[in-house]
């Protein structure tokens, strides 16, 4: 990669029900140092980039691993991204990165294993470092928002921050975005807000407001929150359904302690991108960009 002047980067353009990522197919040779980092919302922008919810870097380390660093449209970190896991193992078979057998693949240092189930062509990623323990300071910020404002739901690590309300019916858009603006700044760096609603005993919808995005089609992590929080007030038991404006994910609490998401994946296409890193980045794309206007969480 030459990081001194322009540089002709290769991507892949990959997504998770509908939930898109722009994969980068250089490697990385420091994450710190990466000149490809001060561009992400640049890349992410759907007017003068590529347009996508998020960017993945990565360095391969065999056909079976790899480390993986994920960054939100605005150029934020994120801890996980279950979806982007399935999306990066599907993509890289088809690509001929990984063989089409279980992946171990590591995202911001921490270890998931990924699994293609092949009678229904679908990827499963396991979750966990699951906390909410309610001795946390903003689980007990979020605990008297929800008790104030006459909610039911909780605070729950995957390990991103998701704050899952479970609606008897569901609330208007309009509330919804207030109640996500404030959940939002109830934790430091911001949190997830899914609202979740049943529609049969073991299936229901869910709409993620996701921070550094907005309203996402798709959010793998927050399904697998949904479950941990069903389970933990006594409304489900191991498995849901969670139906999202992208599609379906399969979500179990298997003997292992984790929680396990199952769903499609795919490459959309490649390309190339030309980036001068000898300017900086357009000053408009530098801001969060978080495709408002959408009906698809309605």
């Amino acid at each position: 990669m030459n990081t001194e002047s322009s540089s002709n980067e290769r991507f892949a353009k990959i997504q998770a029900l509908g939930n898109d990522f722009i994969w980068m197919l250089e490697p990385v040779h420091d994450i710190e140092t990466d000149p490809r980092r001060p561009w992400i919302t640049y890349l992410a922008s759907e007017r003068v980039g590529i347009g996508a919810d998020g960017v993945i870097l990565w360095l391969p380390q065999s056909k079976r691993s790899a480390e993986l660093w994920f960054f939100n449209r605005d150029g934020s970190a994120a801890s996980v991204c279950g979806n982007g896991l399935r999306a990066v193992s599907e993509a890289g078979c088809e690509l001929g990165y990984f063989m089409r057998d279980e992946l171990s693949l590591s995202m911001w240092g921490r270890r998931y294993s990924v699994e293609f189930q092949r009678e229904d062509h679908m990827w499963s990623v396991g979750l966990g470092g699951y906390d909410s323990s309610s001795e946390r300071d903003d689980y007990q910020r979020i605990q008297g928002y929800m008790d104030e404002e006459g909610l039911r739901g909780s605070l729950v690590y995957m390990p991103n921050p998701h704050v899952i309300i479970v609606e008897h019916t569901p609330i208007s858009q309009e509330k919804r975005e207030t109640i996500a603006t404030e959940l939002n700044e109830c934790v430091p760096g911001g949190t997830n807000v899914g609202f979740f609603t049943f529609q049969e005993p073991n299936s229901g919808f869910l709409a993620v407001w996701e921070r550094g995005v907005g309203w996402t089609p798709a959010c793998g992590s927050g399904a697998a929150a949904v479950l941990r929080t069903c389970m933990a007030f006594g409304l489900a038991d191991t498995r849901l359904e969670v139906n999202q404006p992208g599609g379906s994910l399969r979500v179990e609490h298997r003997s292992d302690g984790l929680i396990w998401i199952t769903g499609s994946a795919g490459l959309v296409y490649t390309g190339t991108i030309r980036l001068h890193y000898e300017d900086d980045p357009p000053e408009d794309t530098r801001r969060s960009d978080t495709r408002r206007g959408t009906s698809l969480c309605v």
